[in-house]
């Protein structure tokens, strides 16, 4: 795992890039419960998952959770990067690159923290 920081008069931005030989080594590297990546192959072509968020199980943060999410986070979000060896097919969130190679989710903190709806990043080439 390699870590960079970077700070300016506005931003701080923190950069973290994980190499890994397998699913199931990335997935042990997670401390949440359920498997957070998963890597099928369908027909030649390969699917991987992320779990971004579990979700609340339905239970909407009380209007006062809302404003202290957004007192500390505004602002702040978090970019997932997927890129692969050969061109995506499909993705289910995020911005897929000119070259088709690569997809770009980004999602602001409060965004996420808000929902109630697990999020799950879906990219297959």
């Amino acid at each position: 795992m390699s870590y960079s920081r970077k700070e300016d008069k506005v931003d701080i931005r923190i950069e973290a890039k994980v190499n890994f030989n397998s699913i199931e080594a990335l997935s042990a590297m997670d401390n949440r419960n359920e498997n957070s990546f998963s890597l099928l192959s369908e027909q030649g072509n390969r699917v991987i998952s992320q779990i971004i968020y579990a979700g609340s199980d339905g239970e909407a943060p009380s209007r006062d959770s809302l404003e202290m999410i957004e007192t500390f986070f505004s602002g702040y979000s978090l970019t997932f990067i997927v890129e692969t060896p050969s061109e995506i097919y499909k993705h289910n969130l995020g911005e897929l690159s000119a070259d088709k190679r690569s997809v770009t989710y980004k999602i602001s903190i409060p965004e996420m923290l808000g929902d109630t709806m697990k999020k799950i990043f879906e990219v297959a080439w």
